[in-house]
């Protein structure tokens, strides 16, 4: 269960527009390989591994959510089942200077059987989070109460990945 505003293209115009296009090309792609050695891009070349590119990788998730009072996502057990290992990309943008974690909308990543975060981000403005998550590692964001001052916006980048024993 989950919920919270998706923004469709026309709707996250100008700079957040622009800036989801640029979550969604190759040259940001091969960016985040040479920050975490994953193969993101068939343009990126790793010359450690030359066989870097015969490992699976694409796109699973790209866009932009509003998150305002009583929004919120909830873990099910199809949460769980058969995802792979993912880089994860969260730009937050749009946040009142005097955010504090009490107001909730954090991502929580959790351990499958787990009952405590193995890492929790709370919303920053201008703030670019990489996370690498193994497949029985997942994500909901925290309910967001009214103490909640303005509503905020996170650009996600969710990218399908190999390991490597890399974390």
């Amino acid at each position: 269960k989950k919920k919270y505003q998706v923004l469709k293209n026309q709707e996250s115009g100008g700079v957040i527009g622009e800036f989801l296009s640029l979550l969604k090309t190759d040259a940001f792609a091969v960016l985040l390989s040479h920050f975490t050695g994953l193969p993101l891009s068939e343009s990126y070349e790793d010359p450690d591994n030359p066989e870097f590119l015969d490992k699976p990788f694409g796109v699973r998730e790209c866009g932009v959510t509003r998150w305002d009072k009583g929004f919120y996502s909830l873990l099910s057990d199809q949460d769980v089942r058969g995802l792979p290992d993912m880089l994860h990309v969260f730009y937050h943008t749009d946040l009142h200077e005097e955010y504090d974690v009490e107001e909730g909308g954090y991502i929580s990543f959790i351990g499958r059987g787990e009952t405590d975060p193995l890492l929790v981000i709370p919303p920053q403005n201008n703030t670019l989070s990489l996370v690498f998550a193994r497949s029985d590692e997942i994500s909901f964001t925290k309910y967001v109460n009214s103490k909640l001052k303005k509503p905020f916006l996170l650009c996600v980048r969710s990218v399908c990945c190999k390991s490597y024993g890399r974390r």
